[in-house]
């Protein structure tokens, strides 16, 4: 008898914890307390609890899943707004890239800026005060604005119409610089993984992704407080590079490297006589064990940068 007696009370509990949805006028009335007061007390509670005939747990919860929805829903939000500046910011930078290399290297004639084509000449100065007129000993004489000339600044004196071609152009000196091959170049990974052990980009400093063009190294840069480490392999240690993007982030892209040997890194950490070489500085020295790394970053950004990398490397073995 005991045994059917505590199976009734079991499923009598089972049965009052069913969940029961609010009607859509309950939720009228829910949703107009919660734009008032999101965080209702004790008291609160037990008014809506006579007036919608619910129990107070259940409008207790239902405040707790709405606060937790407006919070995601925010969260949301917040991360797409960054992730449309970021992408501006890439789209910007990869656009003046490219009107970089598409401008002219010589320019025949350009006007001056019309700030200072346009620009009045200065009064001249008052004459010089005659001897009769001579200040007293001990008096200022009257201070006159001076205008602060610099060797690049065209004078603001001279009427006559400079000759162009004496002086080097922005945009000569832009394509001319940008002939030298930067021997440095970064990959725009925000997040770098490997193993378990993950490292995050919050500021600019924290995660340095790089490859050395010169000496054929890749280089994963951390900052940690104040110390600064680093990893570094040769490119020949890499077995292959797949590019995939993220369907859980739009607009991100995941670049996972796949490493023939993780003796080969070498790890380093920042003194003040340089970069001196230490063990490994992963949780659980996982990147002397683990052969791939994930590097997690705007998907525009970072296919650019693979292309440029398999340009330049076309030993590198890419998959899709």
């Amino acid at each position: 008898m005991s045994s059917i007696s505590d199976n009734n009370n079991i499923s009598k509990e089972n049965s009052s914890r069913k969940r029961t949805r609010a009607t859509p006028e309950q939720l009228a009335i829910l949703e107009k307390t919660f734009v008032i007061n999101p965080s209702p007390n004790n008291r609160l509670r037990e008014q809506l609890s006579h007036q919608l005939n619910m129990s107070e747990r259940s409008i207790q919860i239902w405040f707790q899943n709405r606060r937790a929805k407006v919070k995601n829903v925010a969260k949301r939000n917040s991360m797409l707004h960054d992730e449309m500046l970021r992408m501006q910011y890439y789209a910007s930078t990869a656009a003046a890239a490219a009107f970089t290399v598409t401008a002219p290297t010589t320019v025949s004639s350009f006007p001056p800026p019309l700030s200072l084509k346009s620009m009045p000449l200065p009064p001249p100065p008052p004459p010089p005060p005659s001897s009769t007129n001579a200040p007293l000993s001990g008096s200022t004489s009257p201070h006159y604005p001076t205008i602060m000339m610099t060797p690049t600044t065209p004078s603001l004196f001279n009427t006559t119409t400079h000759n162009l071609q004496q002086q080097p152009h922005y945009y000569t000196m832009l394509t001319n610089n940008n002939k030298q091959q930067q021997p440095i170049q970064r990959i725009s990974a925000e997040v770098l993984q490997i193993g378990t052990w993950k490292r995050m980009a919050f500021t600019p400093n924290d995660l340095l992704c790089q490859y050395d063009k010169e000496n054929k190294l890749f280089s994963w840069c951390i900052q940690d407080g104040l110390s600064k480490f680093k990893m570094e392999f040769s490119e020949t240690m890499i077995e292959s590079i797949k590019f995939a993007p993220l369907p859980a982030r739009p607009g991100w892209a995941r670049l996972e490297m796949h490493i023939l040997s993780a003796e080969s890194i070498s790890f380093y950490m920042k003194q003040e006589n340089g970069w001196v070489q230490c063990r490994d500085f992963t949780e659980d020295i996982q990147a002397s064990s683990a052969l791939l790394h994930q590097l997690d970053g705007p998907a525009f950004a970072l296919k650019a940068e693979l292309d440029l990398l398999t340009k330049d490397n076309p030993s590198l073995l890419i998959t899709q």
